[in-house]
């Protein structure tokens, strides 16, 4: 199964292990899966916080569109809190629908 078909299998909850640009595998909870302007954008959490992160901070990321196998970090801000409010908008609907 391919990184892409992972992700976006809702039955699959596993932890995603990518490789970070040291070498080392990094693990990752899935956290969603947002489709914006013609991209599917993930938003991933690493099990142990990288660096300076917070533990409860997640990172955006993208596929590369040659390699379905292969996630890029997205570093544009302004995507970033477009995921994010898209993100936080879903959240908020499906609490809603639960009350």
């Amino acid at each position: 199964m391919s990184l892409l078909d992972t992700l976006l299998d809702p039955e699959n909850c596993e932890n995603i292990d990518l490789c970070g640009p040291d070498g080392e595998d990094v693990s990752f909870e899935q956290i969603a899966v947002i489709p914006l302007e013609g991209t599917i954008w993930f938003i991933l959490r690493p099990v142990v916080p990288i660096g300076n992160m917070q533990e409860d901070q997640a990172l955006v990321f993208y596929i590369e569109e040659e390699d379905e196998d292969r996630l890029i970090l997205c570093e544009e801000e302004d995507m970033i809190s477009k995921v994010f409010d898209i993100y936080y908008q879903m959240l908020a609907e499906s609490q809603a629908q639960e009350e």
